[in-house]
């Protein structure tokens, strides 16, 4: 559970310069509300993206394994002599 707090409060940080950057010229308050705090968090987590990519990558060598046991249709012609 440490680690999601560290991982939102990171985030969060990145977040803010991020939107503070355009907010320093208009010298305007940046309001972050925590549910956009959140979807920042989960949009720029390295860690998600990992996972995400493992699981596809996981998708993938499944569909890999069921095909040896699908049939198989050969189809050709050619002569030999």
């Amino acid at each position: 559970m440490a680690w999601i707090a560290g991982l939102l409060s990171a985030s969060c940080i990145a977040a803010l310069a991020q939107e503070a950057a355009p907010a320093a010229s208009d010298s305007a308050a940046v309001s972050l509300t925590l549910k956009r705090a959140i979807e920042l968090a989960l949009q720029n987590s390295k860690d998600i993206q990992v996972a995400k990519i493992q699981a596809s990558i996981a998708d993938h060598a499944a569909l890999i394994s069921k095909a040896e046991f699908m049939p198989n249709l050969y189809a050709g012609s050619g002569a030999g002599y």
